[in-house]
């Protein structure tokens, strides 16, 4: 009889111990899972990024201003500029509508005309149409 408690004793005990094993298994695993799924949400987001900044016209500023003779001859304006020059994106000096946004029609302070572009993702984000 103490053969039969001993036995019954080491099995619970590889049975305790399996479960432990297999937990910790699953709980690798999980935490595997989770990092591949960050560093694939983490490539995902820089390509759709660089995606962005391609279709913008990211490249063609990126080329203006990598050349030291055009340095000179570009300017970047800030977002408060571009809504003094539209007249805050006014509905009246709107030149076209697409699939990319708005263009505008605005003035400098210094009096040269230019169109402004308004993306749709920006448009969204701002409240402005």
């Amino acid at each position: 009889m103490d053969s039969e408690v001993y036995t019954v004793k080491i099995l619970m005990g590889l049975v305790s111990q399996s479960g432990v094993s297999n937990g910790l298994g699953v709980l690798i695993l999980l935490v595997g899972k989770w990092w591949f799924d960050k560093v694939v949400r983490k490539k995902r987001k820089i390509k759709q990024k660089n995606k962005f900044f391609k279709r913008n016209g990211g490249l063609l500023l990126k080329q203006l201003s990598s050349h030291e003779s055009n340095v000179e001859h570009t300017k970047l304006f800030n977002s408060k500029d571009l809504e003094k020059a539209t007249d805050r994106f006014n509905v009246n000096r709107i030149l076209g509508r697409g699939g990319q946004g708005t263009v505008y029609k605005g003035m400098l302070p210094d009096g040269r005309i230019v169109a402004v572009k308004s993306p749709r993702l920006l448009a969204s984000t701002t409240g402005r149409r």
